[in-house]
């Protein structure tokens, strides 16, 4: 049963609420002050970096979430967080929603995912078997390059 809640809990992390190249409040390109409004002022601002960060769970899943910004805005969201063995959880629950990944890296287990269905990359490496991030940013088209 727990295992169930967990694969529910990443699908909904994984899920923009509608059809389009998204993640979960956000909106590809948005400016850091919309990020902030959308997530209800729990992102924060960094004071070396500039980018923006924010708590945020899905079901046993616990991450800080890093909103990278460029000229066009918002550009990539990065989860961390997770470690050990819910990094294989993890995988295997992104296996589960979006089938084989379109690359995959051995040597920094990193699994690529092209979802034309939301519009978005998803990315998932594991570093040194310890720690995972979750990288998403939107499909490369004519207009985003």
């Amino acid at each position: 049963m727990k295992r169930l809640w967990m694969i529910y809990g990443a699908s909904a992390l994984m899920m923009p609420g509608t059809a389009r190249a998204d993640w979960q409040y956000t909106r590809w390109g948005m400016t850091p002050d919309q990020v902030v409004n959308a997530s209800s002022g729990t992102a924060t601002r960094e004071a070396v970096s500039g980018d923006l960060k924010a708590p945020y769970q899905s079901g046993d899943y616990k991450f800080e979430v890093t909103f990278r910004f460029r000229e066009g805005g918002l550009w990539s969201v990065d989860l961390a967080g997770v470690s050990g063995p819910q990094c294989y959880a993890l995988t295997g629950d992104l296996k589960a929603k979006y089938g084989q990944p379109s690359e995959y890296h051995p040597m920094n287990e990193t699994y690529w995912w092209l979802d034309r269905a939301s519009g978005n990359q998803i990315m998932i490496t594991t570093l040194a078997s310890m720690k995972c991030i979750v990288h998403y940013e939107p499909l490369k088209t004519e207009n985003n390059k």
